[in-house]
């Protein structure tokens, strides 16, 4: 406990550290995919095959070796690609220097987003791309954390083993059974130390005066939140495809809300005794 609140009176807490990463030293062009383009006097026919043949759904259009707008494939009509074309509009397009942080945020309110390189757009990034692996270890990152935070707090708010009454007989049962597999390897651990996520969740939305203070409506609203992480962290620990599971606006207001709560535990962490 000492070493976490240690942390946390730093000049950056574990989350700020995480934050801190994802906005500064990783970028969109990490997880961005060159943009391919047709020319936009070529036929929507050939751009069609392109598409069919890559399962893309939009290309760049390009006019006089510059990248001028995009069309999609279930706009093309038949005819030349200038005519089926989109512009670009502001909250598409970000310069290759954009934290991979706040393009995810900017997924939220747009279908893609467009990269900017000096003047010219030349890469793309889709909700497939959030599948790749910075993005998987920023996602596995908060994860781990409220995890953490979770821990701690009950620590702090239950000492001496008094939430062991608000876990079924299952659950603890098979808390003793990890804890003594770890012990016989001389783990120093404690029996707290063995609870899963789920164990975790049960044992806040027992307390109210605990479950109260996260961000949430209602119970079932933490409750449905708590499963969501707990689906990702198993999909992304064995490496599923968790993009076919959850949608882009599902992933981004997950990432969200569980800055809301580790924001929220940092602050019962670091109040006194």
């Amino acid at each position: 406990m000492k070493c976490l609140e240690s942390s946390l009176n730093k000049q950056q807490s574990p989350h700020q550290s995480l934050r801190s990463l994802f906005l500064n030293d990783i970028h969109v062009d990490h997880i961005a995919e060159e943009l391919v383009v047709c020319h936009a006097h070529g036929r929507t026919a050939d751009a069609l095959h392109i598409m069919d043949t890559h399962d893309f759904d939009c290309l760049g259009v390009e006019e006089n070796g510059k990248v001028i707008g995009y069309i999609e494939k279930h706009d093309l009509g038949d005819g030349i690609c200038r005519d089926d074309m989109k512009s670009f509009i502001t909250t598409e397009v970000v310069s290759d220097s954009t934290s991979l942080l706040k393009t995810l945020y900017l997924f939220k309110e747009t279908k893609r987003i467009f990269v900017l390189e000096e003047n010219r757009i030349s890469k793309l990034v889709t909700h497939a791309d959030l599948q790749k692996a910075p993005v998987q270890l920023f996602l596995f990152g908060l994860v781990s954390l409220t995890e953490m935070y979770l821990l701690q707090w009950i620590k702090k708010y239950l000492p001496y083993e008094e939430w062991k009454p608000y876990l079924n007989k299952s659950r603890l049962r098979e808390a003793y059974r990890i804890f003594y597999e770890r012990k016989k390897v001389n783990e120093e651990i404690q029996l707290i130390d063995c609870l899963q996520l789920c164990d975790k969740r049960d044992i806040v939305l027992s307390v109210k005066d605990m479950y109260t203070i996260l961000p949430f409506p209602s119970k079932n609203k933490m409750r449905d939140y708590f499963r969501q992480i707990e689906s990702l962290r198993n999909d992304l620990a064995h490496a599923q495809d968790f993009i076919g599971k959850f949608t882009k606006k599902e992933i981004i207001e997950l990432v969200l809300q569980t800055e809301k709560v580790l924001r929220i535990l940092e602050e019962e962490l670091l109040v006194e005794e």
